[in-house]
């Protein structure tokens, strides 16, 4: 199909659907042996709510392809294109967070939310993890039977309660004693108001304390960020994370940092950043 120039669902959809297989073997090229898959196709597609007949609009990244497609000037088209776009609704998220957490948030609280995904550290692996988590991107225990892709909703790890994404990541009674410690090494480091609550170490929502340095908040949020992390690793295992294995990542990720900044010439960032951890034991309090 692909060599024929069927890469996508517009170019089989007309105005009343699913284009006929005459149709297409005109127009592509496709050989009598595929009017199984053509027929599997059509019944796939007749069973998605959101595709109706009529002309499907253009995707976003299609039509950025036809922006630049042998065109100079594509760093600047690609620029332009971007800032021409509007950001996505993100009003079902917002729902969906607020529901288990039983609570509402001002625009300002979602809004520090959704940028937390950009200040839980500068590389990309802890912005993704971050990204992923306040997007619920994640697939839980609570999402995969609704896929038929599980015939349980309970959670991998305590197989008890229902494994929503809160859950996973900080409801669970498996997790209670990884964040007690965490939490607990944290606030031995840096004189922070409250990370006892998952709207801090979940959504990354008011870190905040009267004497935290940029610098200890820059920590503190790559810290909360790598515990995550740390629990994502063992989602789909019984054993619970430990603080161990937390604080061994953390220092793995102090020394690569420190060989980041050593090489632009920043390790007075790294000191401002890094030296309560380097000074610590190691050890929750």
């Amino acid at each position: 199909w692909v060599s024929g120039g069927i890469c996508r669902i517009g170019d089989i959809w007309g105005p009343e659907g699913v284009l006929s297989f005459p149709t297409l073997r005109e127009t592509f090229g496709l050989s009598l042996a595929e009017f199984l898959h053509y027929l599997q196709l059509k019944h796939s597609l007749s069973r998605r709510e959101a595709l109706t007949p009529g002309m499907l609009q253009t995707s976003p990244i299609n039509e950025l392809q036809q922006t630049i497609a042998g065109k100079r000037g594509a760093v600047s088209r690609i620029y332009s294109f971007l800032l021409n776009k509007s950001p996505p609704n993100r009003d079902s998220t917002r729902k969906a967070w607020e529901a288990e957490l039983g609570l509402t948030f001002t625009d300002d609280v979602w809004e520090e939310a959704l940028a937390s995904t950009l200040t839980a550290g500068t590389d990309i692996k802890s912005r993704l993890i971050q990204f992923k988590i306040v997007n619920r991107i994640y697939w839980t225990p609570a999402k995969l039977p609704s896929a038929k892709l599980l015939d349980t909703d309970r959670c991998w790890r305590c197989s008890s309660e229902r494994g929503t994404l809160l859950h996973m990541l900080w409801e669970c009674p498996n997790l209670q004693c990884y964040w007690t410690q965490v939490r607990a090494f944290l606030g031995s480091l840096v004189e922070i108001d409250t990370m006892d609550n998952p709207w801090a170490c979940i959504l990354g929502v008011g870190i905040k304390g009267p004497r935290l340095s940029k610098g200890e908040i820059r920590f503190v949020k790559l810290a909360l960020v790598t515990a995550k992390q740390v629990i994502l690793r063992h989602r789909r295992q019984a054993d619970s994370p430990t603080f161990q294995e937390w604080f061994l990542t953390i220092a793995e990720t102090a020394t690569h940092k420190r060989v980041i900044l050593k090489v632009r010439n920043k390790l007075d960032l790294f000191e401002k950043v890094w030296s309560g951890f380097l000074s610590s034991n190691g050890s929750p309090s």
